[in-house]
């Protein structure tokens, strides 16, 4: 029932020093009535000091922000009907022209105030967002916290604007460049650890955005759902019309707008996303039905790099002499400058024999190298069903060939490129396949051996058990395996994704029962040791139901492993997918996080495509919807939009950045015997590389923090008070790991 209104250009009283000094009015609610309760100024602040740029009400307590100049912050406080100033602020670092109290927030005792144009070392009007905690005998702030961007830029204005919930800040950086494009913005999202700190847990933008939209120039937050505005933003040709964008907090607490890739090229039925690739920062999506003039379902490939946080596409690939129905981009895989295509339903000298596409990169600029048939290549063989690369080794699947008078038993081709010549190396058969078997379903490869997947194996008389293939190349390729799960199962299309890293190799058989569940889906990881492949895990999603698919695709990268599970439901929405990520620790694997796009709607088949690379991930949802997410439309249009785009396919990006050496951070407690925080103790920091002492002073909670230290260096860390001794006041760390705690026990 109360409302605060800023009028930052009031004039109080006459003379030029008043001008624009500005003031706050309060206006009460009472039944449907509205009246003025207050209005309040500073009466010894300067002109153009802006009072009332920033609001922030939290019951009794309101923040005012007056950025003009070097910038103050007002706490006052309600009794009754009476507003009283408690405190007027700065941060303890204030500079001229900081700009403090562009923003502000409050929270119980927790009060957060932006400063936009404040200088972090040498980038000017990179900006920041102090952090004070109201201590409530006396009613002093004490700052604990200076807010900072990773990877802030000169005149990112981060802190131009902040949202605050008690548990998660998103601030506002309206004049980010992100990658090329010009005072884009973005949004900071920062959330408290364990030892009461506040930390970047991801950076938001639109994957649709463009220079001077400056999105973040407004943000706010209510439980789970925050907004960010972009008020320069054009929407379908209307020039700075400004549009907002949803953030959404997930259930496991982290925040996620993941970069959502659509080709501008739209058309429904496209199925961009049906194959994904990603090798470092360059990503791979095939679109494999979509139509190039007048050929339908010819297929095109799209190439994006990123920049940053930011995916931008490099180029787009298309057969100039493409056909109806080749789908070229049904299956894509890149090593390296080098992307290697499938078109399962290109024509060579026979009908829907299938092709394999090569494009090399150099410099941004990609061209065809090679296109790549069977040497006997026959009607509807299919080669392009699956494809992988490794260097100069490709393998490609052609999953319907004829083999000795068996109907679509499958074979798997190898080609091989010396210098810019690809050639066919071998042919690689099972020895005991079967019509129907599929051999080729799926493919890897790391140069030496291939392993193919042949969902339709009927393994120890199990019909379509599945099994997997090892060939290995010594001189010449020979069959040395065969792999199968060690619950065998029927019809389980074991081999249906494979995925090799080194010495690990994941499988997925997305048709296994799992339990009383049926189709819920498995994936099966096996270790090589001495040229033998033996059964590590079984992979089960934690909450998998009917149907859901799990292991339609699988990728790994060293310890990680991320699982399609295509056809799972996410509350009402029916066959929405998502994806489970795992990590192994030594021969175990945990399941870490299932991933859901915040968009995600009803038969988008999310996770049709996955790949890892480092820490980043990449998904394809073929089926997607998509519409102009910039826009706020009727339900007509969005209707209209829904099913002029339907399922013209989306991608989504995810990235997990971990920590480096030069983002280590050290931190603890200070605390009496008996457990209670003490605050102000001086913790001094010395050794490893650093030029000078560094000082933390333990905040109201008895926490203190360093970072930006560099791992593998020995630190002295010490603490000093005034009405403290402690039982170790100096103790040596070595810092081995991303986190470190070092405590401080208080003694009178």
């Amino acid at each position: 029932n109360t409302v605060a209104v800023g009028a930052t250009l009031d004039d109080i009283g006459t003379g030029a020093a008043n001008v624009d000094k500005g003031s706050t009015y309060i206006f009460v609610r009472s039944g449907t009535n509205w009246t003025q309760q207050a209005n309040l100024s500073d009466p010894n602040g300067v002109s153009q000091s802006n009072f009332g740029c920033s609001l922030a009400l939290n019951g009794e307590n309101l923040v005012v922000g007056a950025n003009g100049f070097q910038g103050f912050a007002y706490l006052f406080v309600r009794s009754g009907t009476n507003w009283t100033l408690q405190t007027k602020f700065q941060s303890d670092d204030i500079n001229t022209n900081d700009s403090f109290g562009s923003s502000v927030g409050i929270n119980g005792d927790l009060i957060v105030v932006g400063a936009k144009l404040a200088n972090i070392g040498t980038i000017v009007d990179q900006g920041a967002v102090y952090v004070f905690q109201r201590i409530a005998i006396t009613g002093n702030l004490l700052q604990t916290q200076k807010i900072t961007a990773t990877g802030g830029a000169q005149n990112d204005n981060f802190g131009t604007s902040l949202g605050f919930d008690g548990n998660s800040i998103i601030v506002g950086a309206n004049l980010d460049d992100v990658g090329t494009k010009v005072d884009q913005g973005s949004v900071y999202v920062f959330v408290r650890d364990m030892a009461m700190m506040w930390t970047q847990q991801v950076q938001l933008f639109n994957g649709n955005g463009l220079s001077g939209d400056n999105f973040g120039n407004s943000v706010a937050i209510s439980g789970n759902i925050g907004i960010g505005g972009a008020v320069f933003d054009d929407v379908d040709g209307r020039t700075d019309q400004g549009s907002a964008q949803g953030l959404f907090r997930n259930n496991n607490n982290t925040w996620a707008q993941p970069a959502v890739l659509v080709t501008t090229d739209d058309a429904m039925n496209d199925a961009f996303g049906y194959s994904t690739a990603i090798d470092g920062t360059t990503a791979v999506v095939g679109a494999a039905f979509e139509d190039i003039g007048a050929n339908t379902d010819q297929g095109a490939i799209y190439v994006y790099t990123k920049s940053g946080n930011s995916w931008n596409r490099q180029a787009k690939l298309v057969d100039a002499e493409g056909k109806f129905g080749d789908a070229l981009g049904y299956r894509v895989a890149i090593s390296g400058d080098t992307i290697v295509a499938g078109a399962f339903s290109s024509d060579g000298v026979n009908q829907d024999q299938g092709a394999v596409y090569v494009f090399v990169r150099n410099g941004t600029n990609w061209t065809l190298q090679a296109k790549l048939f069977a040497n006997d290549g026959a009607t509807n063989d299919f080669l392009g069903s699956s494809v992988a690369i490794f260097g100069d080794t490709i393998v490609s699947g052609a999953i319907s060939a004829n083999i000795n008078g068996n109907i679509r038993q499958g074979a798997a081709y190898v080609f091989k490129r010396t210098g810019t010549n690809w050639t066919q190396q071998a042919k690689l058969v099972s020895d005991d396949g079967l019509n129907d078997d599929n051999f080729g379903w799926s493919v890897a490869t790391d140069g030496t051996s291939a392993i193919i997947g042949v969902i339709g194996d009927d393994t120890d008389g199990r019909d379509g058990q599945g099994s997997a293939y090892v060939f290995n190349n010594n001189g010449v390729w020979t069959q040395t395996q065969k792999l199968t799960m060690n619950d065998p199962q029927p019809a389980t299309a074991f081999g249906a994704s494979i995925a090799i890293d080194n010495d690990s190799l994941v499988v997925g058989a997305f048709f296994s029962n799992v339990g009383n569940v049926s189709t819920q889906g498995a994936a099966y990881v096996f270790r090589r040791n001495s040229g033998i492949w033996t059964q590590e895990a079984k992979l089960v999603s934690s909450d998998g139901g009917d149907n859901d698919n799990f292991g339609f695709t699988v990728d790994i990268d060293e310890n990680n492993i991320i699982i399609g599970s295509t056809y799972s439901d996410i509350n009402s929405n029916i066959n929405q997918g998502s994806i489970y990520t795992y990590e192994r620790t030594g021969t175990s694997w945990t399941q870490i996080q299932k991933l859901t796009p915040n968009d995600g709607a009803a038969f988008d088949t999310f996770g049709f495509s996955v790949s890892i690379d480092g820490s980043n991930i990449v998904v394809g949802s073929p089926d997607a919807d998509v519409i102009n997410q910039n826009s706020l439309k009727t339900q007509e249009n969005l209707d209209n939009a829904i099913a002029a785009n339907a399922d013209q396919g989306a991608v989504y990006f995810y990235s997990n950045a971990a920590p480096t050496a030069a983002s280590a951070i050290l931190g603890g407690r200070v605390f009496t015997a008996q457990g209670r925080p003490i605050k102000n103790v001086r913790v001094a920091l010395t050794g490893g590389n650093l030029s000078e002492t560094r000082y933390a002073n333990s905040n109201a909670f008895g926490f203190y923090r360093f970072e930006n230290l560099p791992t593998g260096n020995s630190y002295v860390i010490s603490a000093r008070g005034k009405r403290f001794t402690f039982s170790e006041p100096t103790q040596i760390v070595n810092l081995t790991e991303d986190q470190n705690a070092v405590d401080f026990i208080g003694l009178r």
